[in-house]
């Protein structure tokens, strides 16, 4: 996986709200989507919501001078063919 959540199961509070972590590796910043679902059940009824969104690279990862930022060039290759190995 590109992204891994901690923990994978949240309970929320009283407000419905809980927190969890995402960690992920910089050089997927700026080139990978990802989403996140959320699923319930309350009273026997299911439900569940999902957001789609692009990995955030962090300012100080593209900020130092004369150092390309890790991410800059894409990990999954050049070109949209799978028969190039580049």
């Amino acid at each position: 996986n590109i992204a891994s959540l901690n923990p994978i199961t949240v309970t929320t509070d009283t407000s419905g709200m809980a927190s969890f972590d995402m960690l992920y590796g910089k050089q997927f910043s700026l080139w990978s989507r990802i989403e996140i679902v959320a699923q319930t059940t309350v009273a026997g009824t299911e439900s569940s919501r999902s957001i789609q969104f692009q990995l955030p690279i962090s300012a100080d990862d593209i900020g130092v001078e004369n150092k390309p930022p890790a991410g800059e060039n894409s990990p999954f290759g050049k070109v949209a063919d799978c028969t190039d190995k580049n």
